[in-house]
């Protein structure tokens, strides 16, 4: 159907248009995930399950003080330091993720691979 419509309508028309088709782009854009948003994500998750095992793990020190304590070594006292020093690590290691989820960036990468290190190197110990 032709519509009998004078320039002005016409444009009026026509931006209405394109209006409402931007609209619905910028709807949609919230809804595509990007790689960078994925692996924000990603992190943010990562930076959570640090930092519920540090907690969790840190709930563990009252055993672990009453079994070192029976010890008939000197290693007694050295168990719950390195129990706590883990704990710590941890959680340390979970804000360095959290802080870097949200800001992503080539130095941070490099930040999440020595962070990474971290924990390896605690239970090496």
């Amino acid at each position: 159907m032709i519509k009998n419509l004078t320039i002005k309508q016409y444009i009026n028309e026509f931006r209405m248009d394109i209006k409402l088709k931007s609209n619905k782009s910028k709807s949609r854009d919230f809804l595509v995930i990007t790689r960078q948003k994925a692996g924000s994500i990603i992190a943010g998750i990562a930076a959570v399950g640090f930092l519920g095992t540090a907690a969790l793990h840190s709930t563990g020190l009252d055993s672990i003080t009453q079994i070192a304590g029976q010890s008939p070594t000197g290693l007694g006292s050295v168990a719950p330091a390195l129990w706590l020093a883990f704990s710590f690590n941890l959680s340390v290691v979970g804000l360095i993720v959290a802080i870097i989820a949200f800001r992503p960036s080539t130095i941070g990468r490099l930040v999440l691979v020595v962070a990474a290190l971290s924990p390896l190197s605690a239970a090496t110990l």
